[in-house]
């Protein structure tokens, strides 16, 4: 764990910047020196001073953005950046009087990260070494702080510094927590986690983010516990523009109302648990690599999300909630209902799963899937049982073994899944009836239960719907 012993704040001089070159060739490598100093101008020794290549960085996440534009959280290499997993480039400590000189950098695009045991650590935007010149601005680095475990009054975290959370830190009731755009809070342990009575914001920047995270040198899901909302008050609690990485439950909300925007939440065991008194709002995030995106137990939207290598992406359980225009890519399961009021799914891409959608005896009134790209869900696109029937047009279907597959069971003098569901006007990737009716199971499959009710999928689509999947 990070333990500061004496106040530090460090800067980082961009101005002194020289690119030299040490090689020759037609890849010539240059060196970047700099110094680093405190509030005083005087040099600093023994700032671990690393070089990143940042193509290198979070290169995967940011096809989804070049290929889908309208969707997902405006993602920054750098902050999606964890030094604790990477190689740099080269490494240096800064010497006696601060100065340091990093070799063998190819002209490219780079960042900087500053580490120091007292101060946690710092990273740099992107900076770009050509023909030995340095465009960088300065980076700040300043000493980390302990808040201790309770906060009773208004109180502001300040960007650029790393918050340690030793165990547990509770907002009270009354109380205000703002954290400013590039603040870092580092959580020391499974069971350190902020509770909220009062009020949280935490809003960053589209260049400042605010980061949530573990103080492991080899960080993995469930690290630290959460952020815990337990406000009742009118105030709503806010995060934007935040990166949230190895929780166990990274955000968990039992309270009036949140809203989570522009975040990204990676390698979580269980990324949010939403069970609000009032419809919250989740909007241009990215969910990554957890095993449970988003647990919904009460009245949720969720908009231009983007989801992939979860196990479940979306869980919806007894509650009502409303999907528009995310993608849910690599998963083991994209949604997963059961028994809820109300499921509306419409303009989503649903892509590459094993399940799409698995629902489990929802509303028979309330339940809409509509204007979806289904596409290579290689399982079964649509996966209904126990008393599931959701009513399901103008979606486009294609590479699944299954585009439909029904499943029932008798629950005492009752068949469960007996009635039809209705499936009209949907484009099934081909125009043959009997190609589409292999590609259903339900009462009309061959030695299949004759009990189980239709899919009535006619009439269907003779070409694919172009107004469908994220707008």
């Amino acid at each position: 764990m990070i333990k500061p012993s004496y106040p530090l704040s460090i800067i980082l001089l961009a101005a002194v910047f020289i690119g030299c070159e040490v090689g020759g060739g037609s890849d010539p490598v240059y060196e970047i020196s700099g110094i680093v100093t405190d509030d005083a101008g005087d040099g600093f020794s023994g700032v671990e001073v690393r070089l990143y290549e940042t193509a290198s960085i979070s290169a995967a996440l940011n096809q989804y953005k070049l290929v889908y534009p309208t969707c997902g959280a405006p993602l920054s290499q750098a902050w999606m950046f964890d030094h604790r997993l990477h190689n740099a480039v080269s490494s240096t400590l800064s010497g006696d009087d601060g100065s340091f000189i990093l070799h063998e950098a190819p002209a490219g695009e780079y960042m900087l990260t500053l580490i120091h045991q007292d101060c946690g650590f710092k990273y740099s935007g992107p900076v770009g070494v050509n023909n030995g010149n340095l465009d960088a601005g300065s980076l700040q680095f300043k000493e980390a702080v302990h808040p201790g475990a309770y906060i009773s009054q208004h109180t502001i975290w300040e960007g650029g510094k790393c918050y340690i959370i030793d165990d547990q830190l509770t907002v009270n009731l009354g109380a205000n927590l703002t954290i400013q755009p590039g603040a870092t809070i580092i959580f020391g342990g499974t069971n350190s986690k902020i509770t909220i009575n009062g009020t949280f914001v935490a809003a960053g920047n589209s260049t400042q983010w605010i980061r949530f995270t573990s103080d492991e040198i080899n960080p993995g899901e469930s690290d630290w516990d959460k952020l815990y909302f337990k406000n009742i008050m009118d105030s709503v609690s806010q995060l934007k523009y935040c990166l949230i990485d190895y929780a166990n439950n990274a955000v968990a909300a039992n309270s009036k109302k949140i809203i989570v925007a522009n975040t990204v939440i990676s390698d979580a065991y269980l990324g949010m648990s939403i069970c609000t008194s009032i419809k919250s709002e989740i909007e241009d995030c990215y969910i990554l690599n957890s095993r449970t995106g988003i647990k919904s137990l009460s009245i949720l939207q969720i908009d231009q999300c983007v989801f992939s290598g979860c196990s479940t992406a979306v869980s919806v359980s007894e509650s009502q909630v409303f999907l528009y225009d995310n993608i849910i890519t690599d998963c083991d399961t994209a949604i997963v209902e059961e028994f809820s009021p109300g499921l509306t799914i419409r303009y989503n891409l649903l892509k590459d799963n094993k399940v799409g959608i698995r629902c489990k005896a929802g509303s028979i009134e309330n339940m809409f899937f509509e204007y979806n790209d289904f596409e290579d869900n290689y399982n079964r696109a649509l996966w209904c049982y126990f008393s599931a029937y959701p009513k399901i047009h103008y979606n486009n279907f294609s590479g699944s073994q299954y585009y439909i597959y029904t499943q029932g069971q008798q629950q005492g003098m009752e068949y469960k899944q007996s009635d039809d569901i209705e499936a009209q006007n949907n484009y099934w990737d081909s125009t043959n009836r009997e190609y589409i009716a292999g590609k259903i199971r339900d009462g009309d499959t061959p030695g299949i239960e004759s009990w189980l009710g239709l899919v009535l999928f006619e009439p269907y689509a003779y070409s694919e719907y172009t107004n469908t999947g994220p707008r």
